[in-house]
Order: structure tokens, then C-alpha cells, then sequence
């Protein structure tokens, strides 16, 4: 995990944020109202570091990846000076949000944060998602992740991807000329 990723990558700078930063970057948050903050204010910190996330890689750019991820070579094998975007498709059924890469202010990152910020405040029936000690219902966090991937597919492509599109998603993105870079990922089957 993270050993490896410093060792392949040495001369890149790791950082890691502690629960009081991911606080306040939430409380702070321009894009979220004082108000709209009591509504996760006791989120389980899972929830709170994927809002986080979002925010954090919409502000300063930069590579996310989870901690339990594998990192076998080095970023600069994959990443480039021009790459804007590294989003890889988990199997073909989404776009991952636990590996990603962007430059700062890019608006997919943003949109996607909005779009899951909505869900959180309104739901299905237009009320707040529910929470038990914190805790979102397994099928709520899982209708979070298809918006993120969703949000990414309509600002990319216009639509949802059907299962049988993602090589063609693939083959599409690596046109970019190494701007958008992306790869299906089969390391991790779904842990959650």
C-alpha cells in the first residue's frame, strides 16, 4: 500500500489528513451552507472522507488512492505533465473513486460532489438520507458511488454507460493523446 507507493514514487509528496483537517475542510466548505453541514456533521468518517476527497482533489489537483490500494510501478510510467484526468473503470461496471488523479478545478470533480450533495440533502422522496449511528444504509453509500461514476459518464460522454460500452469507453479516453488517462481495473473485487 502506502510504503510502496512512496518507494516508487520518491520523488512525489505524500500527504495524509488527519480527522480534524477533513473537519474542517467540510465545516469550511464554500459549497456547503452552515445548514446543509448539520446534516453530516455526524456522518460516519467513511461518508465525511468521501465528501472530503471531492473537495480536496477539486481545490489543489493530485492523485487519490485508497491506502489498502497496490502500487507495483512508478506514477510517472502512467501519469504525465499534461494528463488532466486518471479515472480507471472498476471491472466494466463504473468509474473507480477510490484511484483517481486530477488537475485542480476540474469541473467533472466538482459537478460529481454537487450531484452527490443533492442526494445526501434530498434523497429519492426529498428528504435527508437517513443515518444510524452515523451510518448511511449500504444500498444510500452504494446510490453515492454510481453518482459519482454517473455524474463522470454525462459530463464526459452525455449518458449512462451500458455494461457492454466500457472497452469502447476505454478506447475512447486513451484518444486524448494521454489527457484523460484510463485502464480497467480488476485488482479489487468490491471491498466495502
Amino acid at each position: 500500500g502506502l510504503k510502496n507507493l512512496y518507494l516508487q514514487n520518491p520523488g512525489w509528496k505524500v500527504i495524509i489528513h488527519s480527522d480534524a483537517e477533513m473537519e474542517e475542510t467540510l465545516r469550511n466548505c464554500k459549497f456547503i451552507t452552515a445548514d446543509d453541514y448539520d446534516l453530516i456533521k455526524d456522518a460516519h468518517i467513511v461518508e465525511k472522507t468521501d465528501m472530503f476527497r471531492l473537495l480536496f482533489m477539486f481545490e489543489y489537483g493530485g492523485l487519490y488512492i485508497d491506502i489498502d490500494r497496490a502500487v507495483n510501478i512508478p506514477l510517472h510510467k502512467t501519469l504525465h505533465p499534461h494528463t488532466k484526468l486518471m479515472i480507471p473503470t472498476y471491472y466494466d461496471v463504473n468509474l473507480c473513486q477510490d484511484l483517481f488523479a486530477s488537475s485542480a478545478h476540474n469541473l467533472l470533480i466538482l459537478n460529481a460532489f454537487r450531484r452527490q450533495w443533492l442526494h445526501r440533502k434530498f434523497g429519492m422522496n426529498g428528504s435527508p438520507l437517513p443515518r444510524k449511528g452515523g451510518w448511511l444504509r449500504s444500498s444510500d453509500h452504494l446510490q453515492l458511488t454510481d453518482l459519482w461514476s454517473e455524474s463522470l459518464e454525462f459530463s464526459l460522454f452525455g449518458r449512462k454507460i451500458k455494461s457492454s460500452e466500457w472497452q469502447m469507453v476505454r478506447d475512447t479516453l486513451h484518444k486524448t493523446d494521454g489527457l484523460i488517462v484510463t485502464k480497467k481495473d480488476v485488482w479489487c473485487d468490491g471491498i466495502m
